[in-house]
């Protein structure tokens, strides 16, 4: 019997991988060669005169362009070149239309973006934009297009992925690239899970015996919501997760003054933390017209460098954890539910269908969205639930602007008051922008609209009947904090907003801090720095909060001798290490693993505390650290004993028998997922695993340096990270440095798919080349684009 068992397994085994190969090796053959082709000739509708796109040896596009808006239209093309699927999936994932291509598994995510009506909103903004904007997405849009046509012209379609699917993409509009702006601005922004979540223990457990769970102080219980909204959350977070921005999503970066350098000029420095894909959401460009020449991270479907440099400035971004969004419980009319009471009236909500569909385009679900004057309601997320069809939401991001003029002004700034000119027109997320120039000036500023509430929400949803609960509007941008170098030789921008001048009422939401607070005390400790010294700054591993943590947790506890006794040994021995051999940083994250989750169950129950513990951290980190500040009776010594017990049992099961190999990198590993295997079912989600690279053994945690955040207590479960990294100094902007989690290209048969992956892992930065002669030495392939016309301008030398 057992040998029959045995045998069928052995031979599932062997089936399933022949069928997974032959799925890779059926997608490779229907790979476009013209997508492996270095060098080319493309004829694109829209461009003024011909554009050289040069591409080194790390498959990074120098573009040489006659005027800014043919360096626009390349730009466009190149995304279109090397990540077609990736800014298709973000498109989807915007407008509502996921299930198209992956079927009924994506249905709570298209909900979602449907109600949210991030389309919507971008069609109706491209009708406001400036000409100048308008003419930079046209030319933009008509260079992914010219792409599209070409490889139509040439094999019949853009990304192997679409060909696997059988489906033919429609081309790319200017409001495609405004809906992935607001994507943006939602995931980086969004606080719906957390809301629904607190809601949940308010009504489980009480206002004040739930205040530990808050990011600030005590909870104000206006709420009659019901936990079981829970679910809408999760939708929420899957959304995220699903393009690459779960977790807690945000970014880290400084600016040190060029008295405090070795060049003399300042050095800017910035670690976007986002989610963990392949491939990555982070692309690298550079372009050079007459007029300007600009180098940084982009993302495929925007033309926008989030964090770079021009001839004259450097700009980073940095996300703060600020909660820009807020659920209204409406009283809805008993005999009309497009009717709500709000302000001493009752008024009529406006209403709209939505179709969702299948891939075959039969409409599976239609949806009614109804928006009330708070925003709209969340049964058309929720439509099994009917206490979800009297939750509003009001976030900033439904506003008219989504913030791509700005960013657009912001890249072609050549100095602090043209940069913060477009600030001001920001709505969000709310970040702070950090900046250098070549005169030698660093400055820092918070942008973004932050509402001025009535009261402090704590992030629980509040009576949408009276108007006294409404927003106040923004906090005015001349109240937001912005700093010089004249105040500090290095300015440091983290999540948390570390200002004790402003003073202005805002919900945050939690934030590690740790990783702050070590960047910080390296900067005191240095004299003049470098680029390779801050570049090495960016993956330090060591965890100081973690020390502290430990000696706080373990010092005082009195386990029996035995294997309790073993794991406080190593953990009070512990230096603080994070590298991927470190025994103490396994020991130490598995021992708070297990202490949260028995705290947690004791304090909520084991339904809620699941919840709780699976949450991104930093919220059980955060939890754990106010139970054990609170020093009761009921969560004192016993739980920390027993913990440190169990932290053994678990570790020989899980990790080895043998504690001699025991290290953090068999825990601590990261996997890329395709987006086939996050999103697809059957031999679609097989593909995407071969499609996808590691685990990979990872150093650092969510107070080191080098940021990693796992979902909770899963420590196996990595969520967000450094995938991209960025460091320049203002004395040699044409070799900056740079990290990719990943690589350039998002065809699985080209060299560049994951070939920045190897020097990432090993903290290896790569070079911005935006020198000429530097590109054309490190020269692998180059594309010429020209007008069909046949009209040629001189390109920038």
């Amino acid at each position: 019997m057992r040998g029959g068992l045995l045998r069928a397994l052995t031979w599932i085994a062997v089936v399933g991988a022949l069928v997974g190969g032959a799925a890779v090796l059926t997608l490779f053959y229907l790979l476009p060669r013209a997508d492996r082709g270095a060098s080319g000739r493309a004829s694109v509708q829209g461009l003024e005169g011909s554009v050289r796109i040069v591409r080194d040896s790390y498959g990074v596009p120098h573009i040489s362009a006659g005027s800014s808006l043919d360096a626009f239209l390349a730009l466009g093309f190149a995304h279109a070149q090397d990540r077609f699927w990736q800014m298709e999936v973000l498109r989807r994932t915007a407008r509502g239309t996921l299930s198209e291509l992956f079927g009924r598994a994506t249905l709570p995510q298209d909900r979602l973006a449907r109600t949210l009506g991030l389309g919507r909103d971008a069609e109706a903004e491209f009708e406001r934009l400036c000409q100048q904007t308008r003419a930079q997405l046209l030319a933009y849009s008509a260079g992914v297009n010219g792409y599209l046509e070409h490889i139509r012209s040439v094999r019949g379609t853009a990304a192997l992925e679409l060909r696997w699917l059988g489906v033919e993409p429609e081309p790319w509009r200017p409001a495609d690239t405004l809906a992935l702006v607001r994507l943006r601005s939602w995931m980086l922004g969004r606080s719906l899970g957390a809301s629904l979540l607190l809601d949940r223990l308010v009504r489980e457990i009480g206002g004040v015996a739930s205040q530990d769970f808050f990011p600030t102080g005590v909870p104000n219980t206006t709420s009659g919501t019901v936990g079981t909204l829970l679910r809408l959350g999760r939708s929420a977070d899957d959304w995220a997760r699903g393009v690459g921005m779960a977790g807690p999503v945000g970014s880290l970066g400084f600016v040190v003054s060029g008295e405090h350098s070795e060049s003399g000029l300042p050095l800017l420095v910035n670690d976007p933390h986002l989610g963990f894909q392949l491939p990555p959401l982070f692309y690298v460009a550079h372009w050079r017209t007459p007029d300007e020449e600009l180098g940084g991270g982009t993302w495929p479907g925007v033309p926008v460098f989030w964090t770079g440099a021009n001839q004259k400035i450097a700009w980073g971004q940095v996300v703060l954890h600020a909660s820009v969004s807020d659920l209204f419980e409406e009283t809805l009319h008993p005999g009309d539910p497009h009717r709500y009471y709000h302000g001493g009236n009752w008024k009529t909500a406006a209403s709209r269908l939505e179709k969702l569909r299948l891939r075959d385009g039969a409409v599976v679900e239609e949806i009614e969205v109804v928006t009330t004057e708070h925003g709209p309601l969340l049964g058309s997320v929720q439509p099994e639930d009917p206490r979800a069809s009297s939750l509003a939401l009001r976030w900033t991001g439904h506003d008219e602007r989504s913030g791509l003029e700005a960013l657009l002004r912001l890249q072609s700034a050549s100095g602090w008051e043209e940069f913060r000119a477009a600030l001001r027109e920001f709505p969000g997320p709310v970040s702070t922008f950090l900046y250098a120039d070549r005169a030698g000036s660093i400055r820092s500023q918070v942008a973004g609209h932050l509402p001025v509430r009535a009261i402090e929400t704590g992030l629980l949803p509040l009576p949408g009947r009276s108007r006294y609960y409404d927003w106040r509007g923004y906090i005015e941008f001349d109240q937001l904090p912005s700093r010089s170098g004249a105040e500090s030789p290095w300015l440091v921008a983290t999540t948390r907003l570390d200002d004790a001048s402003f003073k202005q009422p805002v919900a945050w939401l939690w934030s590690a801090g740790g990783a702050g607070e070590r960047l910080r005390q390296l900067l005191r400790q240095s004299s003049r720095l470098g680029l390779k010294r801050v570049v090495a700054m960016q993956r330090e591993t060591h965890s100081a909060r973690g020390v502290a943590a430990v000696a706080r947790l373990v010092k005082g506890a009195a386990p029996g001798p035995g294997p309790g006794e073993r794991i406080q040994k190593i953990l009070l021995e512990w230096d603080g290490d994070t590298s991927v051999g470190s025994l103490g940083a396994l020991v130490h994250h598995v021992f708070r693993a297990r202490l949260a989750s028995r705290l947690l169950a004791a304090r909520l129950g084991e339904e809620i505390a699941e919840e709780v513990a699976r949450a991104s951290e930093p919220l059980p980190g955060v939890v754990l650290a106010r139970f054990l500040d609170r020093s009761s009776p009921r969560l004192g010594q016993g739980y920390v004993e027993r913990a440190l017990e169990e932290t053994w049992s678990w570790l020989s099961i899980q990790v080895s028998s043998n504690p001699r190999k025991w290290s953090w990198g068999r825990m601590h590993r990261l996997r890329l997922q395709h987006d086939f295997e996050r999103l697809g079912k059957g031999l679609t989600g097989l593909l995407g695993r071969r499609l996808g690279r590691g685990p990979f053994p990872v150093p650092g945690d969510a107070d080191s340096l080098w940021t990693m955040h796992h979902r909770g207590v899963a420590l196996n479960e990595i969520e967000v990270g450094p995938a991209f990294r960025y460091a320049v100094d203002l004395a040699d902007v044409e070799h900056a440095q740079f990290g990719l989690a990943g690589g350039q290209s998002g065809h699985p048969g080209s060299l560049h798919y994951d070939d920045a992956l190897g020097d990432w892992l090993r903290g290896r930065p790569r070079t911005l080349w935006m020198h000429w002669i530097d590109v054309s030495n490190l020269e692998e392939g180059v594309w010429e684009l020209r007008a069909p016309s046949g009209v040629e301008a001189t390109p920038a030398e």
